[in-house]
């Protein structure tokens, strides 16, 4: 019923925490498609020591993330989809709650709450707006009010094959516009008001370290603005998203 992609890459200190979490989940027809992405750690030999049925082990050469999930997409039979990086971890109710609210809502997609965990430990909620079941047309600012990070959400797989939404590959910030994508070609989103999944926040992780590939937001951006240019309802709030988006990643910070 649901399909829980994990990309990994040189994950031995957070990956037993992350898979853990997945095989403790309270609803059990769930499909765990596991991807090590070149891992030059002990990742590999942690991971096949687990022998729970419902995991799918991949083991492939470094590709990146934006290819890794987009293999997982590949395999993935479940009738939903869910992402979790590999150092982030799950509530046990995570996946029934989530997947409760998709077929109670009949919604394509549905977004919760998470917990940003940091390097000390200490935790901090993430509340986002509450909002009715409704679609991208209808609510233009959810594309302001949510976070756009695919992991606290899950998707309808037919959504997201049907309509071919890839995550860029070979850039960073490669899942802004796949999350904005899906928004907009979502029938119906639904939002459940709980705290399932645990975001953790490293020193040296992709989202905060600033190198060179900070100017890959700009590719990010353009592809937003192209793809959003012909949807009137959507002007105002992509030129709010851009000034966002450039505000967060700026160079300097």
């Amino acid at each position: 019923k649901l399909s829980i992609i994990v990309p990994i890459y040189n994950a031995e200190k957070y990956i037993k925490k992350c898979v853990d979490s997945l095989l403790n989940q309270t609803k059990k027809e769930l499909e765990f498609i596991l991807i090590n992405d070149g891992s030059t750690d002990s990742t590999h030999e942690i991971l096949k020591k687990y022998k729970d049925k419902r995991i799918k082990y991949f083991k492939n050469k470094n590709q990146g993330i934006g290819k890794t999930r987009n293999f997982g997409i590949e395999k993935a039979t479940g009738k939903y989809i869910m992402f979790v990086d590999s150092d982030d971890y799950l509530i046990e109710s995570a996946c029934e709650e989530l997947y409760d609210k998709a077929i109670e809502t009949k919604s394509d997609l549905v977004i919760c709450d998470f917990y940003k965990v940091y390097d000390d430990g200490s935790k901090e909620k993430i509340k986002l707006p509450s909002f009715k079941p409704t679609k991208l047309k209808e609510t233009p600012n959810l594309l302001l009010d949510i976070n756009l990070a695919p992991w606290n959400k899950i998707y309808k797989t037919k959504l997201i094959k049907d309509n071919n939404i890839k995550f860029v590959e070979g850039i960073k910030y490669e899942d802004v516009p796949f999350v904005a994508e899906a928004l907009d070609k979502a029938n119906k989103i639904a939002k459940l008001d709980s705290y399932v999944n645990y975001y953790v926040i490293h020193g040296n992780s992709e989202t905060t370290v600033r190198d060179k590939r900070i100017f890959d937001i700009l590719k990010i951006v353009d592809k937003i603005r192209t793809y959003f240019k012909n949807k009137s309802y959507m002007n105002d709030v992509v030129d709010r998203l851009t000034v966002r988006i450039l505000t967060n990643y700026n160079i300097i910070s």
